[in-house]
């Protein structure tokens, strides 16, 4: 029973009584997630198994994957098993211990994804625009035919996977050459230049910030947050040891303002 109320209780009903659906709790992580997932893609996996499929005609071999009925699902079974490795090596990362400086690293690279993931609406925003304009020009050159052929020649140029050799072709065309032109000064040189800017300043912060919340791994972490809420208490989230005691600095005072909290943590 207290299994069943703790799975299923977070949603709960709503104000007028009618009730919501009900999600687990598990899958409010991401590790819940992403065991989930694996577990979905291996049943895949083994739906799909090429063996299974050959047991009918497999020409005298017993375990063989290279039959009729196997090379159909061999192309879906190796997608299914490519997706499987990445989420089982994401959950062994997870359950790993790290020296403090590695995790804290590996955390702050979760905390600046955001800043990666605005310069990839960026560009994708670039990309359409030049790829729209490219396809409007008069020109024949057959990689720039096109808004779909356009937009893929843009991203290779932005990765640096156009040789030099390119940007000689593309002399013939000075319209789309010119175009280009703006679209790599844009992108590559300012987009790039300015990622990399963010990056740096927000790294030696958010680092410093990850750094205390390293010194317990994700397993402790869930471990305090379940110990807190069996005894009754809601624990949204963990923080480190400064900015605890920063909080609690002003729990015993009365009044509103700013105040300046100086913390020290010795270590031994």
């Amino acid at each position: 029973m207290l299994y069943t109320m703790s799975f299923w209780d977070p949603l709960g009903v709503t104000a007028d009584g009618e009730g919501r659906c009900r999600i687990p709790v598990y899958l409010f992580t991401w590790q819940g997630g992403a065991t989930l997932l694996l577990t979905a893609f291996l049943l895949l996996m083994l739906s799909l198994e090429p063996i299974l499929h050959c047991f009918q005609d497999n020409d005298g071999f017993l375990f063989t994957e290279h039959c009729a009925g196997g090379e159909n699902v061999l192309m879906e079974y190796s997608v299914m098993s490519t997706a499987s490795m990445l989420l089982y090596f994401l959950l062994l990362s997870d359950l790993s211990v790290f020296p403090t400086r590695v995790s804290a690293f590996a955390l702050m690279c979760t905390r600046v994804a955001s800043e990666v993931a605005l310069f990839l609406f960026g560009l994708t925003s670039f990309v359409v625009a030049f790829a729209c304009a490219v396809s409007a020009l008069e020109q024949d050159d057959p990689d720039f035919a096109g808004i779909p052929k356009s937009g893929l020649q843009l991203y290779k140029i932005t990765l640096g996977m156009v040789s030099g050799g390119r940007y000689d072709i593309l002399m013939d065309y000075p319209a789309l050459m010119m175009a280009i032109f703006i679209y790599v000064v844009t992108t590559v040189i300012f987009m790039l230049n300015l990622l990399i800017a963010q990056l740096n300043c927000s790294y030696q912060a958010t680092y410093q910030d990850m750094l205390g919340v390293a010194y317990l791994n994700e397993l402790q972490r869930q471990a305090t947050k379940d110990a807190g809420t069996i005894s009754g208490m809601n624990v949204p989230r963990i923080i480190n040891e400064p900015t605890a005691a920063a909080i609690a600095s002003g729990l015993d005072r009365k009044g509103s303002g700013e105040r300046n909290v100086f913390s020290l943590t010795f270590r031994c």
